[in-house]
């Protein structure tokens, strides 16, 4: 007679540690060294077979971490600091924002407007469908001395 004991186990792999943490499959613990992710150009990330979802890749031609979305089938830049994106333009004063015209500053339609520091306004805006945001709470700041900020019947965000 033959018997089989079946035990399932569980284990983790410990790089840098000796006690890896139960929840994770891979404990990468270091003061001194961090994880580097494969590094390719867009030719090489884009021709990956069938990636998995969450695949991880940095891009050396964008200079930009990518993951794989399973969903979308798309590789998605995770943002950083830098944003890419053509309809986008970073605001530090009045002056990088469009002409007024008879005190209303227009947005283009569909712009990121990203505010940066303290800008000080003497014209109002008109959003314009467009999209005004700030990264830094308590620094990215839109303020006017008088008179109303923002104008107009065609809002945004």
């Amino acid at each position: 007679m033959v018997s089989i004991l079946y035990l399932p186990t569980y284990a983790q792999i410990g790089i840098g540690t000796v006690s890896p943490d139960s929840s994770s499959i891979l404990d990468i613990t270091s003061t001194k060294q961090v994880l580097l992710a494969p590094r390719m150009t867009i030719i090489q990330r884009n021709a990956i077979d069938t990636p998995a979802e969450g695949l991880l890749v940095f891009d050396i031609d964008l200079n930009a971490f990518f993951y794989y979305d399973i969903n979308s089938f798309t590789w998605k830049e995770i943002l950083t600091d830098t944003i890419r994106r053509d309809n986008y333009v970073l605001v530090k004063s009045e002056a990088d924002f469009p002409l007024a015209v008879s005190g209303t500053i227009s947005l283009d339609e569909n712009v990121l407007y990203e505010i940066n520091g303290n800008i000080i306004i003497t014209n109002s805006i008109n959003l314009n469908n467009a999209t005004i945001i700030g990264h830094d709470i308590g620094e990215d700041i839109i303020s006017k001395a008088t008179g109303t900020i923002f104008v107009g019947d065609k809002g945004g965000n």
